[in-house]
């Protein structure tokens, strides 16, 4: 009886899983959707919608550059945090919603949100019964709320949350308390507030960082304690 050998040589590339390609796709065309329905309701240009606010502007490249700045800041927060929550999660299991991290990427997409659309200034002109203020305040309860409840998960990494929040307080009181647009006024307002997205952004990379360094100690400890029985 004869056995034959059969060799197979590994693949040098990986399977292409062209389905995940999907999500992508069907993001960006929803995303033009939208922006081709506005355009229609508006009645303005698609370009309007598409492009940079200072080339279409004709402005220099440097026009709202802290503002810009602050805005990749806090989208780095968000990613940071999710990715960081989630590689948790994939490692000790349990639900997403009892992950500090993953409802810090939420408070830090909400923050996101309302600095580059300035929702809390549109809804208040949208709607006047609803000041502007109780908006903010809103943002800031939420986030007062989610540091409350994982306030022990947080630990050391709070000394860069509670000044982010005393930052953001004094930008929005010089925001609510003068309507003159004041070099010092302005100096106040803008400079706190980026002061606050500079310490939120160092908040969320120190709190992923231990984390980590966490997860990775546990399984290094798990995998000596397994060789030795």
């Amino acid at each position: 009886m004869h056995t034959k050998l059969v060799v197979r040589r590994k693949r040098s590339w990986p399977d292409l899983n062209a389905s995940a390609l999907m999500m992508p796709i069907i993001v960006t065309l929803l995303v033009f959707m939208v922006a081709l329905a506005v355009q229609q309701s508006k009645g303005i240009s698609l370009e309007m919608l598409t492009e940079d606010a200072s080339s279409l502007q004709g402005n220099a490249w440097f026009l709202g550059l802290i503002s810009t700045a602050g805005i990749c800041l806090l989208a780095a927060a968000a990613g940071i945090a999710f990715f960081a929550g989630n590689f948790r999660k994939k490692i000790h299991g349990g639900p997403r919603k009892n992950s500090a991290l993953m409802w810090l990427s939420v408070c830090s997409l909400m923050l996101l949100a309302d600095d580059s659309l300035m929702i809390h200034e549109t809804v208040a002109q949208t709607l006047p019964i609803i000041p502007e203020a109780v908006i903010q305040a809103i943002v800031g309860l939420i986030i007062i709320a989610t540091l409350l409840v994982f306030f022990r998960a947080i630990g050391p990494s709070f000394i860069y949350a509670a000044p982010a929040l005393v930052a953001w307080t004094v930008s929005v009181s010089a925001d609510m308390l003068s309507s003159e647009s004041m070099p010092a006024i302005l100096l106040i307002e803008d400079g706190s507030k980026f002061l606050g997205i500079i310490l939120w952004f160092a908040f969320i990379l120190d709190l992923a960082n231990r984390y980590f360094v966490d997860v990775i100690s546990a399984r290094s400890i798990t995998a000596q304690a397994a060789k030795r029985y």
